[in-house]
């Protein structure tokens, strides 16, 4: 197969992948807000208790906001790197539990939370390198010629 055929398959299936976890994410942090609050009020790291209800309602909102990027035409490139910024953020998250020594739970939705800390490194840095993959294989233009978008292109 070569390139051309290649790179949109790719970036397709970067796009779905991404699109499903943050769906997926979003969705099972909205259904289980109190734990959510509860499980990140436990973090040792400074402000937790503080900040945690506000970032129980503003990480799901942020994954939402990731998800309806990559659906439009004319955000992949905003979603790819939201994504990816997100993703590292959460890798510095996880890096501070794990230093801190202390046997918490994740505060992940669903299965993820399921995984242990080390686990959570590996599995976003998979997502990240999705992320990654879907921005370097995106270039300036999205290739799969999605032109029936009512939205105004952003090149004029």
């Amino acid at each position: 197969m070569n390139r051309k055929r290649l790179k949109p398959i790719i970036i397709g299936t970067c796009t779905v992948l991404l699109g499903m976890l943050f769906m997926y994410t979003a969705v099972s942090k909205v259904l289980e807000y109190e734990k959510f609050i509860f499980q990140m009020r436990l973090s040792p790291l400074v402000l937790m208790q503080t900040l945690a209800p506000v970032l129980a309602v503003l990480v799901p909102l942020v994954e939402f906001v990731i998800v309806g990027c990559l659906l439009l035409p004319g955000g992949y490139k905003i979603g790819f790197k939201a994504a990816f910024v997100l993703l590292g953020v959460f890798e510095v998250y996880i890096g501070g539990m794990m230093l801190s020594g202390l046997k918490l739970g994740c505060t992940c939705g669903g299965v993820v939370s399921l995984l242990s800390w080390k686990g959570h490194l590996y599995f976003n840095a998979g997502f990240m390198g999705v992320a990654w993959l879907g921005m370097r294989g995106l270039g300036n233009k999205w290739p799969l010629r999605a032109r029936a978008c009512p939205f105004p292109s952003s090149r004029r």
